[in-house]
């Protein structure tokens, strides 16, 4: 058999020849039909294959690029399937791979041969038998065949029998996953993928699907045979980015006025930002740290998944559980974990083909977006061991339990454990009261080693950056919360420094920056992973530096210059990113080599030393103490980076 893939712009075939394109939509299996007849003619006339090929031996597909944005060929939700699939025409969905069953073989294409030697049907390809979109495959390979030449019935050439791959998968339409759709339900639609658009997908990517609606009969069941599918990003509807060639886009509102007054600084405008970050969940000024890491965490690279982990950990954490559901809506995609939902996957019986089926548990549906488990403490030990993995290796591993179906041989049945890529962020909270703290001090500032048990322990070295939020009574926290619920109370309103659509156009265009590490930074930042490296040993009472904190304080960094808006990231940035990552080795070990001080929250009588000139000056004073470690514990760097 000889395959070949033609590649369709639906829009210039129908500039072109309007007749053609019309029937290519319409009525694809007869389109197909016309191509296979001018491919075979072209294929004769320029001898580009054996004289003595048949036409049977010749296979076209044609794979389309895009629908036209029309209602009849748009389907929008899974009721659109039952209707679609009467007009016999091709149909478009996008949405978000919810599962997908284990690879299967199926019959591309079937010889069949005349049982009488001396009947011309006995040799040669004259009958072959190829699949159709949408039939199954009782339909390819049959028994009832009748030979043109003597009427007897052909049987087949098991020899000449060439297979394929399919799997099913099932999408969901994008709007399951937001926050204000809650109260619809969502029906996933099922799709057949076969051949080479298997290796296209894996469960919680955005992907548009171009196929033929179709009904099986044997399982009464509508599904989508793919024609082809293509990977959608995750875009905010409704929105203008104006692009310009200095920064790639252009802000409005308040946030360009910020950015303007800010342009003095290299720091006021990140923190400026973080400072009115949620005001409408959490006071202004509240867990300014945490929101920082928030607002780094959305805009880091996936280059090392899964990111940039978020963990808070305090007595009180309703107003962070809240707040984290606010930062998450800001990510290409959220999910919010449920004790109603699975955590990773869960295997179950494909409905089609009662092969493994893997239904994508929260990690996997959240794509490259943002993770939220509300409360790890509470978690049951299958979800915890299931997050040490993740924050680990960057992948889970997940058990396939038999199921009682009859597969077609012993080498084609899955293994029983299989790992899956996972490439989210996970923000979690950890509760002082549900977690089995041993002689936890509820209002103390950090969390040492001693607060916590191993498991716990385990979280707290492994997650990215990990905050001790203060929310108890007399914590500052406390009072800019008394004083904003009594301000709402008498009538007053607290305004936004900034609005949603603002921050989102912020944030999705800066994350769109090709950001690079001047040397200097990557200096500081080596030389800062040496010294600690030195100072924080086995043998310390400080606790051990991390393996992965280069990893971690590079990508701060970078993401600290998208916040900026900044193409290269230099000193200020890694400056940043260096304290922020000392306050979290203050939250996890109790010590600091820098004597750095966390600031959880912010006064905001005192803004100046939080956002503005002084802020400045103390960021550049430790930077003078940085200096002056690196030169009293790496004073080899030069010669280490060299090597």
């Amino acid at each position: 058999m000889f395959d070949f893939s033609i590649s369709i712009k639906i829009h210039d075939l129908l500039d072109s020849d309007s007749e053609l394109g019309n029937l290519v939509l319409n009525d694809p299996l007869r389109a197909c039909e016309i191509f296979h007849k001018s491919v075979f003619t072209l294929i004769q006339s320029e001898a580009l294959l054996p004289k003595c090929l048949q036409s049977t031996t010749v296979s076209v597909s044609l794979r389309l690029q895009s629908l036209p944005s029309l209602p009849r060929y748009q389907m929008k939700t899974s009721s659109d399937l039952r209707k679609f699939s009467k007009f016999g025409s091709l149909a478009q969905f996008q949405g978000i791979i919810a599962g997908m069953s284990m690879a299967e073989k199926y019959t591309k294409s079937a010889r069949f041969i005349c049982p009488s030697a001396n009947c011309d049907g006995s040799f040669g390809n004259k009958f072959i038998r190829c699949h159709i979109p949408g039939s199954p495959e009782h339909q390819t390979v049959r028994d009832d065949f009748l030979c043109s030449y003597c009427g007897q019935r052909l049987i087949e050439d098991i020899s000449k029998r060439i297979l394929g791959e399919k799997c099913v998968i099932e999408v969901i339409d994008k709007d399951a996953f937001d926050n204000n759709c809650r109260k619809f339900k969502y029906q996933s639609i099922p799709a057949v993928i076969r051949d080479d658009l298997i290796k296209m997908v894996h469960i919680g990517l955005g992907v548009s699907i171009i196929g033929l609606p179709v009904f099986y009969p044997d399982q009464q069941i509508f599904v989508i045979e793919a024609n082809n599918i293509q990977p959608v990003e995750d875009a905010y509807e409704n929105q203008t980015y104006l692009l310009t060639k200095q920064l790639g886009f252009q802000l409005h509102g308040p946030l360009q006025i910020l950015y303007e007054d800010r342009k003095g600084s290299p720091w006021s405008f990140g923190l400026s930002v973080a400072f009115g970050f949620g005001g409408t969940v959490v006071p202004p000024g509240t867990y300014l740290n945490l929101k920082l890491g928030m607002l780094l965490s959305l805009l880091s690279s996936q280059e090392q998944p899964p990111g940039i982990s978020l963990l808070a950990i305090g007595s009180d954490d309703l107003q962070v559980k809240r707040l984290f559901s606010y930062g998450a809506k800001f990510a290409s995609r959220c999910v919010i974990h449920s004790t109603a939902s699975h955590m990773s996957a869960f295997a179950t019986r494909d409905r089609l083909s009662s092969r493994i089926f893997l239904e994508g548990g929260s990690l996997l549906l959240a794509g490259d977006g943002v993770c939220v488990l509300p409360d790890l403490g509470c978690s049951k030990k299958a979800i915890k061991e299931t997050v040490l993995q993740v924050l680990e290796t960057g992948s889970f591993q997940i058990g396939l339990q038999p199921l009682p179906v009859m597969l077609p041989s012993a080498s084609e049945q899955p293994s029983s454990l299989i790992s899956l890529p996972c490439q989210c962020k996970i923000w979690s909270c950890l509760d002082f009261s549900s977690a089995k703290y041993q002689n936890c001090a509820e209002n103390s500032t950090c969390v040492t080693p001693g607060h916590v048990n191993d498991l716990n322990k385990l979280f707290i070295n492994l997650f990215s950056l990990v905050f001790t939020v203060d929310s108890g009574p007399g914590s500052i926290a406390e009072r800019l919360t008394s004083d904003d619920i009594l301000t709402k109370a008498m009538g007053g309103q607290s305004q936004p420094f900034f609005q949603d659509d603002n921050l989102r156009e912020l944030l999705h265009c800066a994350s769109k920056l090709d950001v690079t590490i001047d040397t200097e930074a990557q200096r500081l930042i080596r030389g800062y992973y040496l010294a600690s490296r030195r100072v924080r040993n086995s043998d310390s009472a400080m606790g051990m530096m991390p393996r992965t904190a280069i990893l971690t304080i590079s990508s701060l960094t970078e993401a600290h210059a998208r916040l900026n808006l900044r193409l290269e990231a230099g000193e200020y940035d890694a400056i940043m990113a260096i304290l922020l990552f000392e306050e979290v080795l203050l939250s996890k070990t109790g010590v600091s080599v820098l004597n750095v001080k966390p600031l959880a929250h912010a006064n905001h009588e005192d803004l100046s030393h939080i956002i503005g000139p002084e802020r400045d000056l103390q960021l550049l004073n430790f930077y003078q103490q940085l200096k002056r470690f690196l030169v009293n514990h790496a004073p080899d760097l030069d010669s280490c980076l060299e090597e």
